[in-house]
């Protein structure tokens, strides 16, 4: 006979074993390409924060400046030690929601410290820990009426975290002070405004006074003596994205070591079946 009926049942089990191949051969390279892609993505990040980690040591090696309205922001490094001169202006005071402090919830304490004149600068104070309930409220912070001296490092703003949607204007209207015998005023935190986030441009907004484009993280303890003062820094450990990157590039090797295992067995099925 002309036909050979067994070489027609072989050949579409043969047009599927190639094509199941060709799929997983596909496959096999696009995930060891992808996972390629994802081990330099994390070099890239240890790079990034190996970075941060010299401009933070870069920074606090810097010499202390002493900040007045006439300094130059524009050469502060970040984490970069400042001192600065002024008087709280704590009626313009804002407390920034959900900050945390050694894992406890809370929020920080921000107040302008006015240097002469109709310039400031924004002071972090420092962290509270968030009431619970009515029972529990805010401690009351005293802070004197005199010119007090400073010292912190410098940020280029307050430190920002995701936000919905856009946050309200702040109300213009200041908070009332009580004051003591001495002229301390005692700011009480349940009056204050809070905002997610918060910036240079709306404080001076807010008071109507020209501010440094940098803020102050607090570091002494003047004033507020009842304030925490740790202020976070972004991650600097590059280790932890070298550890990802080698995992990345094992499951890569894995790939396309199973791509090779697949041709090389392709191969030899064919100079079997050419003998």
């Amino acid at each position: 006979m002309a036909d050979n009926p067994h070489a027609n049942q072989r050949a579409p089990s043969g047009t599927k074993t190639g094509r199941s191949l060709v799929f997983a051969c596909v496959a096999l390279a696009l995930m060891g390409l992808l996972f390629l892609g994802l081990g330099n993505w994390q070099l890239d990040r240890a790079q990034e924060r190996r970075a941060i980690a010299q401009a933070i040591e870069a920074g606090r090696q810097a010499p202390a400046v002493l900040l007045t309205e006439d300094s130059d922001t524009g050469q502060l490094q970040p984490w970069q030690t400042a001192n600065v001169s002024g008087r709280w202006l704590a009626q313009w005071s804002v407390l920034i929601e959900n900050r945390s402090f050694e894992g406890r919830p809370g929020l920080w304490l921000a107040t302008p410290l006015q240097l002469s004149g109709d310039t400031a600068i924004l002071v972090l104070r420092g962290w509270v820990p968030r009431p619970i309930g009515d029972q529990h409220p805010f401690e009351t912070i005293k802070q004197s009426g005199q010119t007090v001296s400073v010292t912190g490092e410098v940020a280029k703003r307050v430190p920002r975290l995701y936000e919905l949607g856009q946050e309200p204007d702040l109300a213009s209207q200041p908070v009332t002070l009580d004051f003591d015998a001495n002229g301390a005023s005692q700011l009480d935190l349940n009056r204050l405004q809070r905002r997610q986030n918060l910036s240079v441009d709306e404080m001076s907004d807010l008071t109507g006074l020209q501010f440094l484009s940098v803020v102050l993280l607090q570091t002494d303890t003047t004033d507020g003596s009842q304030l925490e003062r740790g202020w976070p820094t972004p991650s600097i450990d590059a280790n932890t994205n070298v550890g990802y990157a080698l995992q990345w590039f094992s499951f890569a090797a894995i790939a396309f070591g199973a791509l090779g295992v697949l041709l090389w067995r392709y191969r030899r099925r064919v100079k079997i079946s050419a003998k």
